[in-house]
């Protein structure tokens, strides 16, 4: 079996398990219980406390696999995911796609990307779009074949991605 069609499968498993994720797995929940939301009426957010509702909204999962000999981390959000695998990281547009469909992302007025199957081998440039962007605009079709688009906001991405990272290594040869 080649590397890249086990870095998939394995990428595939991984958004499989992280959509069973809830959020009290993820310890920045905790923290966001501790803020006190009052009617939007009544309270202005600032700069800080909208990038930790951001961060929060991003679901992050990480797991050894020590029979492949594997780090793994996945963030997601919506129908879009992020993964860091040992060195490597993936983007992955939506889920349940029809055979042989493309997944299609745009970040803010850069130009759109493609790949079969939303699968980005390649995510590096994409996360970089995401740090300095401000909405992801994806699109796929879906196994019945109906065209799904979101846009979703990246506010807080950052601070997710880097909370990943510090997660990914904390990674030991134990189930994280």
């Amino acid at each position: 079996m080649n590397v890249l069609f086990k870095k998939k499968l394995l990428v595939l498993g991984l958004l499989g398990w992280i959509e069973s994720v809830n959020a009290q797995e993820d310890h920045l929940n905790t923290l966001i219980k501790k803020v006190a939301v009052s009617p939007a009426s009544d309270r202005h957010f600032n700069n800080i406390e909208n990038q930790m509702l951001g961060r929060a909204s991003w679901k992050i999962k990480c797991e050894y696999r020590k029979y492949d000999e594997v780090k793994a981390c996945v963030m997601r959000k919506g129908p879009l995911s992020v993964a860091r695998i040992n060195h490597d990281y993936v983007v992955n547009v939506g889920e349940h796609h029809a055979p042989n469909s493309y997944g299609k992302i745009r970040i803010d007025q850069h130009s759109n990307q493609q790949q079969l199957g939303g699968f980005f081998r390649n995510g590096q440039s994409l996360i970089t779009q995401f740090k300095t962007g401000y909405f992801a605009y994806t699109q796929y079709q879906n196994n019945e074949h109906r065209i799904v688009e979101h846009q979703l906001s990246l506010l807080g991405f950052t601070y997710a991605f880097n909370d990943m990272q510090e997660q990914f290594n904390r990674i030991s040869s134990k189930t994280y």
